[in-house]
This record gives structure tokens, C-alpha cells and sequence, in this order.
């Protein structure tokens, strides 16, 4: 194949009014073991030099796809008096620059990324808020399911989108 090397590192994209010190802080003490690991502080959206040669790939959760490393990160950020707001983990990838169109998207579909719950952006990020999808709303609607009939219960579950059976209805009714 094209492909002939791979670099791989684990990312954290954090927001909030951190000066670059906090930054720099933070990640030394609590996002690397310094003894096996470096890091490298960017700030986004990234316009500066790539920092390895090769194709860049950043593999990130799809929205509403639990982000257990941010999820961890964030609170520990916030107890320790970090001004933080979001937090994303980021699988980045660097390619050697000659691999082949087909056989990069071969590798991304089938190696570092499940098309599921995955979305793998090629080049330099450019977010500017790391909030994914809308704002939700909740609204409150009440249902007067005790006095529908079973032809009205059965358009319910369908237009509610519960697809539950005429016989799964009435029990809940």
C-alpha cells in the first residue's frame, strides 16, 4: 500500500478564559504523564505551521456520542479552579504525505474511526466554539391517553414515533 507511516497522538480541545499559562499548567500536571509523554499547546482555529509533516486526521465523537475522556476531564478541570467551560478529546493522526486518496479513506473507515460514532476531519482544525449540535428546549406535552381509542392510540404510536403495537398501547394506557 501507499501508506508507510503513522504518528498517533491524543488530543484535548478545551474552552474557556484560560490565559496561556493556565494552559500550559494545566496540561503539564493533569492532561500527560510527563515521563512518557510531551504535549504541544495550540490554540484554535489552528493556522499555523502543521506540526509533523504528512496528512493530518482528527478523529472526533459524533454529536449525542458520550465523550467519557471529557466527560472525566472537565469536572477535574473545574475542582481545581480552571475557568473551563467544554472539553472534546481528539484522536490526531499524521499520514505520510504520498499515501493514495482511496487507500486513506480504506484506512480511515476501517482502522481509526467507527462511522458510527466518529466523524475523522482531514487537515488543520478550524473550530471556533467546541459546542456540537443545537441548544435543547424542553417542552412539556401532556398526552390525554386514558380516553383515546384504539385506533387513536395506534396513530399515536406511529406519529410519535414509538412504534409500539396496538397491544403495548393499551397496557400503557
Amino acid at each position: 500500500g501507499s501508506i508507510r507511516e503513522v504518528v498517533g497522538a491524543q488530543s484535548y480541545l478545551i474552552e474557556g478564559d484560560l490565559s496561556a499559562r493556565q494552559v500550559e499548567t494545566l496540561a503539564a500536571e493533569l492532561l500527560v504523564d510527563r515521563v512518557v509523554e510531551q504535549f504541544v499547546v495550540r490554540r484554535l482555529p489552528d493556522q499555523g505551521p502543521a506540526p509533523r509533516p504528512g496528512r493530518q486526521l482528527n478523529v472526533l465523537l459524533k454529536p449525542g456520542v458520550t465523550d467519557n475522556v471529557a466527560a472525566t476531564a472537565l469536572p477535574a478541570l473545574q475542582d481545581r479552579g480552571y475557568p473551563v467551560t467544554a472539553v472534546r478529546s481528539c484522536q490526531k493522526y499524521w499520514i505520510d504525505a504520498g499515501c493514495e486518496g482511496a487507500e486513506l479513506s480504506r484506512f480511515c473507515a476501517r482502522v481509526i474511526a467507527n462511522d458510527a460514532i466518529q466523524v475523522v476531519i482531514e487537515g488543520p482544525l478550524t473550530l471556533s466554539s467546541l459546542s456540537v449540535g443545537s441548544q435543547y428546549h424542553f417542552t412539556l406535552v401532556t398526552v390525554p391517553i386514558r380516553g383515546m381509542s384504539d385506533d387513536e392510540l395506534v396513530r399515536l404510536s406511529r406519529e410519535g414515533q414509538l412504534y409500539l403495537q396496538l397491544a403495548e398501547m393499551q397496557a400503557i394506557r
